[in-house]
């Protein structure tokens, strides 16, 4: 059927979107409205959804932070209606680095806290390892460094028991920084 075609086409687009987000953000770009264009055709919020994420990374990457803040937001609230929680907790993590970088710490924390929620509702702990160091890089730059160390150990316990601990240096690295101040 032409929506299973199209379900496929989507699929693959996300894929190609996602190895192209960071060394041809143009590439990410065509294949994100792609995906969009199927999410409309179809009525599917999913797509819709993920178009407007891989929108949000395009204009990430250019540095244009409220263009990839309204993509954000516009995948967040479809996410949300179609009850695509692991998108949405994805959403949160990117909208917060989007706050990160234009300092707004504030929010960039209550991003990666409701990511982080999401996360560990699914019990996935090494996304909610890895939201838990972003968290204490965000306190670090606020220099709340008593709250940074707390996020920085909790990503720690989990990664230094982890299969795959290949992310603990960044980790390492995070509380180095406390150290130093």
């Amino acid at each position: 059927s032409n929506t299973a075609n199209d379900t496929a086409k989507a699929n693959l687009y996300n894929l190609i979107a996602s190895l192209w987000a960071g060394s041809n953000p143009d590439k990410n770009k065509e294949y994100g409205e792609k995906i969009l264009k199927i999410g409309e055709k179809t009525g599917i919020g999913k797509y819709k959804a993920l178009g407007f994420f891989k929108l949000g990374i395009y204009y990430y990457t250019l540095g244009q932070m409220d263009s990839a803040r309204v993509n954000y937001l516009r995948a967040l609230i479809l996410a949300k209606n179609n009850n695509r929680l692991q998108l949405e907790a994805v959403i949160h993590q990117n909208t917060g680095l989007v706050y990160e970088r234009t300092g707004e710490y504030v929010n960039a924390i209550e991003e990666n806290i409701s990511a982080l929620k999401i996360q560990e509702s699914f019990k996935n702990e090494l996304a909610a390892a890895s939201l838990k160091n972003n968290i204490g890089i965000i306190y670090i730059k606020q220099h709340d460094f008593v709250l940074a160390e707390k996020y920085l150990l909790e990503a720690f316990a989990y990664l230094s028991k982890s299969p795959n601990p290949g992310s603990l240096c960044y980790v390492y690295q995070n509380l180095g920084l406390i150290e130093s101040n």
